[in-house]
C-alpha cells in the first residue's frame, strides 16, 4: 500500500481523479502492457481509485 503522509496530506492529490503515465518505447509493446497492467492492479487501487 502507498503511503507517504507528506503526499496525502496535500489537497491536489487528494482530488485527484486522472493519473497520467509516460511509458517508454523502447520497452516493447509486451513490457508497456506489463507496467500499465501493474499501475492498473497495483497503484491505483492503492490511491482508492477502481
Amino acid at each position: 500500500m502507498l503511503q507517504n503522509p507528506t503526499l496525502w496530506s496535500r489537497s491536489a492529490i487528494a482530488e485527484a481523479d486522472t493519473l497520467l503515465l509516460t511509458v517508454p518505447i523502447q520497452l516493447g509493446v509486451d513490457d508497456n502492457a506489463h507496467v500499465t497492467e501493474s499501475i492498473l492492479n497495483h497503484v491505483a487501487p492503492a490511491l482508492g481509485w477502481h
